[in-house]
């Protein structure tokens, strides 16, 4: 396999040659270079996250070239297994390895890796990044995280299950009832993190966003759990329904266990979403002195601070029938108005904002 060197971050690596290859899925081993973004969270998150603990010890599962678990070493200083089921994968992983003279903080492993994570070792962190769904992974997962304060990171690539447009294909991965709707992928990253969450319950885990995002194929997401019944519940209090009225513009948050009402105040009936998660997609405490000069990261950090669904403006003015409206006018016009609005990154035409929809929809409906 023809190899070149980069730098990433504080890290060199051994890359497939991109001379050769004119597409990562055309190499024998994986690497994304439009995921250096992802890369550079989730070295500055492992590292605030670990920033007081002794020897942590963390799993990256499905570790391709290792880019990622070697930057967890080199650049997080936690000590990391880089595992992957190809062979070839893992002679670029020794190399990688060798080349940061990373043999304290980086061990390779060639294993399947829901056998590794079921040999009884026990981590303090566990990354799970395969193609497609991560629910293959996710039981074994709980089964071999500690169970005080530990980090979990799953990507899903499979957006279209998640947002609704293969509902088939979403109550099978996840069992979760998904479909159509107006927020497509924010829907299916809150989807994500129910499905964790799930598992998370079945194995008495609490399971707590700290950064969740979605960008161009994949969701990406980075929990706290713990073990605790208590925050399990809260959690409950957290999931539930939307109604969704396509005549007025209205939504409805419902709890997860009670009464659903399929009737908008409007008199329409309202079309049913979920369940799914209702509340905020990231920690702002946490996430506050994490600071990465890209302004895909500063634009999520800032929308985790809002825990509403973002609204759409064309779709305001279409239901409304007021005239089309900039994003910017909804955002200038909440913020005078002493509330929170800031645009979104899950759609160009999009804005998100803690004012009553009231106040959102007769925005919609003026002309000035």
């Amino acid at each position: 396999m023809d190899l070149q060197e980069i730098k990433e971050g504080k890290t060199k690596l051994l890359i497939p040659s991109r001379d050769k290859y004119s597409s990562p899925e055309e190499a024998p081993v994986f690497y994304n270079p439009e995921m250096k973004t992802d890369r550079n969270i989730s070295v500055e998150i492992v590292k605030k996250f670990f920033e007081d603990s002794e020897t942590p010890l963390g799993l990256d599962a499905l570790s391709a070239t290792g880019a990622r678990a070697i930057r967890y070493g080199n650049e997080a200083k936690i000590r990391t297994i880089a595992n992957d089921f190809n062979p070839k994968a893992v002679e670029i992983i020794d190399k990688n390895i060798e080349l940061n003279e990373g043999e304290e903080k980086v061990e390779s492993s060639h294993r399947d890796a829901n056998s590794l994570m079921t040999d009884g070792k026990k981590f303090d962190f566990i990354d799970i990044d395969p193609f497609g769904s991560p629910s293959p992974f996710l039981g074994n997962a709980f089964k071999s995280i500690k169970p005080r304060k530990s980090l979990l990171a799953v990507t899903a690539t499979d957006l279209g299950a998640l947002s609704g447009h293969y509902p088939k294909a979403c109550f099978r991965r996840y069992g979760l009832r998904s479909k159509g709707n107006p927020w497509e992928h924010e829907i299916g990253l809150r989807n994500l993190i129910l499905a964790v969450q799930k598992i998370g319950a079945v194995n008495k885990f609490t399971v707590v966003p700290l950064f969740c995002y979605w960008k161009r194929h994949y969701y990406r997401c980075f929990f706290e759990v713990r073990e605790s019944k208590r925050g399990i519940n809260r959690n409950l209090d957290k999931a539930g329904y939307i109604g969704i009225c396509e005549d007025c513009g209205r939504r409805e948050k419902m709890n997860l266990i009670g009464k659903i009402n399929c009737k908008c105040e409007c008199g329409s009936k309202l079309k049913i979403l979920g369940p799914t998660w209702l509340d905020y997609i990231g920690d702002e405490e946490f996430m506050e002195d994490i600071n990465i000069p890209d302004p895909f990261f500063n634009k999520i950090k800032k929308e985790i601070k809002i825990k509403e669904l973002h609204y759409n403006t064309h779709r305001l003015s279409r239901i409304n029938g007021g005239k089309a409206k900039k994003k910017n006018y909804y955002i200038d016009k909440l913020s005078d108005l002493g509330y929170k609005a800031q645009e979104t990154v899950f759609t160009g035409y999009g804005f998100r904002t803690n004012a009553p929809q009231e106040r959102v929809i007769d925005l919609s409906k003026t002309d000035n």
